[in-house]
């Protein structure tokens, strides 16, 4: 072979793209996956170079709740999953069949006409047959949380459950072993996850933003940032509230996320708290929520990974936050950027101790800044290219 025909060659490997896809639901929710997903696909395409693809199963017609770059590949399968159903639980079980018969021939098609080098799925329907999927593409998973939280069978005579449960995540553990590859987000879940799977990986979710602003850590509040949901632990922050608010009447609690308000509201009632304990709608802009703040609460009883930790630390923000299950221990070292405690005497212990404190606060969260960059998109999506290259 001549040597401008091994140039040419040569040339062809180097300027070829890696060709990556990820399967996900739908990108009109304003979730942390959501926000992950689409940063790490825009960096990918506008970055690398990658080829980058993102199949959906829902959400035709509806706005994505972020930005994606026009370099990234959409393809709406439109299978319908979320669509309301009507004609009771055995109409429901038979249409749902059908749909994930459907979704399986059009993933199928779709894949093998792509012949993606990685495919990427973040353990949603896909993940009972694309280990069937002949397409030459390895096969990652991508768990947003953390082990015990998957497949909890929360429906059913209550003895039951746990019976069931089992029996869903032995079946779940046997379809993720089918995989090359398991990326979760914390060294703590990576050691749950070991004790069913052998090729795990920890790559933490990266920065959603990058800021050169900081917060002052001058103003009297105190923030939350999450959804209204049981397990961001909101409950508990407002009845931690009650405890620090007479101590320090003077600063204020403001709680951002979307979902239903209305319990949350009620205990701030009951409570006496509505002077100084705000509940706000999700806020797009929340760099600067967290700049115009002094504290930021973490008040989950589990989690995946914790990204509104990153973002306030990234703010200059000293945390406090409950060690819940996983993500806090990773992010957090106890008593240097933040304060990680197991009771709710203990929260509002700290929470005060920040408050009475200004030195204290500065202190931490010039740590917490520090620390937090061990988060930035390049850093993270180098993780990803190593995995990319080296996995078999």
């Amino acid at each position: 072979m001549s040597y401008q025909r091994k140039s040419q060659i040569f040339v062809y490997f180097c300027v070829m793209k890696r060709k990556i896809v990820y399967l996900s639901p739908t990108l009109c929710n304003p979730d942390g996956i959501e926000r992950v997903l689409i940063g790490q696909a825009n960096y990918l395409a506008d970055q690398l170079g990658y080829e980058v693809t993102i199949i959906l199963t829902d959400g035709l017609g509806l706005a994505y709740s972020y930005p994606i770059s026009p370099l990234v590949r959409i393809i709406q399968l439109n299978i319908g999953f979320y669509n309301p159903r009507s004609g009771g639980r055995i109409r429901a079980l038979y249409d749902y069949v059908r749909k994930m018969r459907r979704y399986r021939q059009m993933l199928e098609e779709q894949l093998i006409k792509i012949k993606a080098d990685v495919v990427i799925t973040t353990l949603r329907r896909e993940l009972n047959f694309l280990h069937k999927i002949q397409d030459g593409s390895r096969k990652i998973g991508w768990a947003h949380l953390n082990c015990g939280s998957y497949r909890q069978v929360n429906f059913g005579p209550w003895r039951l459950r746990g019976f069931f449960t089992r029996i869903w995540q032995s079946q779940f553990y046997q379809q993720l072993r089918r995989l090359d590859t398991l990326v979760v987000l914390t060294d703590e879940d990576k050691m749950a996850w070991e004790k069913h799977l052998d090729r795990v990986v920890t790559i933490p979710n990266p920065l959603s933003f990058q800021t050169d602003k900081v917060s002052p850590l001058t103003a009297k509040q105190v923030v939350a940032v999450g959804r209204y949901a049981w397990q961001k632990g909101f409950d508990r922050l407002v009845q931690i509230w009650s405890q620090v608010q007479p101590l320090h009447p003077d600063w204020q609690l403001h709680i951002y996320g979307r979902g239903p308000r209305s319990p949350i509201l009620q205990l701030i009632d009951q409570l006496n708290l509505a002077d100084n304990c705000q509940l706000h709608p999700y806020e797009s802009d929340i760099s600067r929520i967290y700049q115009q703040s002094s504290i930021f609460a973490f008040s989950s009883r589990y989690e995946g990974f914790g990204l509104v930790l990153t973002e306030a630390m990234h703010c200059g923000l000293p945390c406090v936050s409950f060690d819940c299950p996983c993500g806090p221990k990773d992010i957090i070292t106890d008593g240097e950027d933040g304060f990680l405690v197991h009771t709710p005497d203990e929260f509002a212990q700290k929470l005060s101790h920040l408050m009475d404190d200004e030195d204290l606060r500065q202190r931490m969260g010039k740590q917490a800044r520090k620390a937090s960059f061990r988060y930035t998109t390049d850093q993270i999506m180098k993780k990803w290219e190593d995995l990319f290259n080296n996995s078999k």
